[in-house]
């Protein structure tokens, strides 16, 4: 099964909650999916493989995006309170 399809297949308990805050089974659904997610990000980045940060800010905000051989492995962005 494709890995879209899995983590659908695995989100469905939380499709069809009906309550909040989530408890039982649809809680522990919850948390495999953040630490799947957690992983799958984790595993993008290669420790051996340089980094380029790019960075960009405005009055409003500021942004920055790491990269590896041309492609982003994680991102930031915040807004400024003025």
């Amino acid at each position: 099964m494709p890995d879209g399809l899995q983590l659908f297949a695995k989100s469905r308990p939380l499709q069809m909650a009906k309550e909040f805050p989530l408890t039982g089974q649809t809680l522990k659904v919850s948390n495999t999916l953040k630490n799947d997610l957690i992983t799958a990000s984790l595993g993008v980045i290669q420790d051996d493989v340089s980094f380029e940060v790019e960075t960009d800010a405005s009055e409003y905000a500021v942004a920055a995006i790491l990269s590896q051989e041309g492609r982003p492995v994680a991102c930031m962005s915040r807004s400024i309170n003025i």
